[in-house]
């Protein structure tokens, strides 16, 4: 896949992208947008960030409000799983390790072939890059690293808990009301299992078909899929690359959570964060020695 997207390099609508991302991540000034709000500048993005980031708490409060008050009416709405059952840590620390470490490398290999056109075809920094920014790196690599440990445990959380569970519940309801009252399957089951349960277990090499393709677990594969949307839906500022990578980084980051639990995907999603900060240290030391 990486590959491919190297290859394909050469479309405008790719080197666009790639342009969008090195701008945007290294912090220079580019109008990107956020929740429909335009973004002008770093001290814009951060701030932007970390409202976000209250926003979030907010959210996940309320919906963990939700979820409670539903349980008590409907203690097996979230089968197969219990509310806190995703807080449960299996597996070794050696298979964590691996899993952690697969991630920080998938991170830097990603990245990295996304800035690969930049860095081989572009033997002139872009004209508006400024060096005042560049200056900065090592104080953006100190706060980057800081909200690792704030910005991906809340999106986890987020995402892989609560908005997950959310949309399970939800997708029971609806399917009910869709004729499942009838005693069959309802209408969501029916589409799934023949249509949107297929085409996902595709995108995602089958990894994960105990999900996608069990008619038995089709309320869970159908959660997994919207929830891990609205996930890549928030990383639609980054461009095609960054739609397509936090596709398969939510999908590969849900089977760590269903596997391992919910903890060590956490773990997981701040060390990928590190690594690609990391990786953008160095760019822009790459960037720095170009301007000199």
């Amino acid at each position: 896949f990486f590959l491919l997207g190297f290859l394909l390099s050469i479309d405008e609508f790719y080197k666009k992208s790639v342009e969008i991302a090195c701008k945007f991540l290294l912090r220079v000034e580019v109008i990107v947008k956020i929740n429909d709000k335009e973004i002008t500048t770093p001290e814009e993005l951060y701030k932007e960030y970390s409202n976000s980031h209250g926003n979030m708490l907010v959210a996940s409060l309320l919906i963990l409000s939700f979820l409670i008050v539903v349980l008590l009416f409907y203690p097996t709405a979230l089968e197969p799983f219990s509310i806190y059952s995703v807080w449960s840590v299996k597996g070794s620390i050696s298979d964590w390790t691996l899993v952690i470490l697969s991630l920080s490398a998938l991170a830097t290999v990603s990245y990295a072939l996304l800035n690969l056109p930049f860095i081989l075809f572009n033997k002139e920094p872009p004209s508006d890059l400024e060096e005042a920014f560049i200056r900065g790196r090592w104080g953006y690599l100190i706060r980057d690293y800081k909200d690792c440990f704030i910005g991906p445990p809340l999106e986890e959380i987020m995402y892989r808990w609560l908005v997950f569970f959310d949309i399970l519940i939800i997708t029971k309801f609806s399917n009910y009301l869709l004729f499942g009252f009838l005693g069959g399957a309802g209408l969501l089951e029916i589409l799934f299992n023949y249509i949107g349960g297929p085409i996902t277990n595709f995108f995602t090499f089958g990894y994960m078909a105990p999900y996608f393709l069990d008619s038995n677990m089709w309320a869970v594969g159908s959660a997994i899929a919207v929830t891990n949307s609205r996930f890549m839906e928030g990383h639609s500022y980054q461009g095609c690359f960054g739609l397509i990578n936090s596709w398969y980084v939510g999908m590969i980051l849900f089977c760590i959570m269903i596997t391992y639990g919910l903890p060590v995907a956490i773990m997981g999603h701040i060390v990928y964060n590190m690594s690609v900060y990391t990786w953008l240290f160095f760019l822009r030391s790459y960037i720095a020695r170009l301007l000199k």
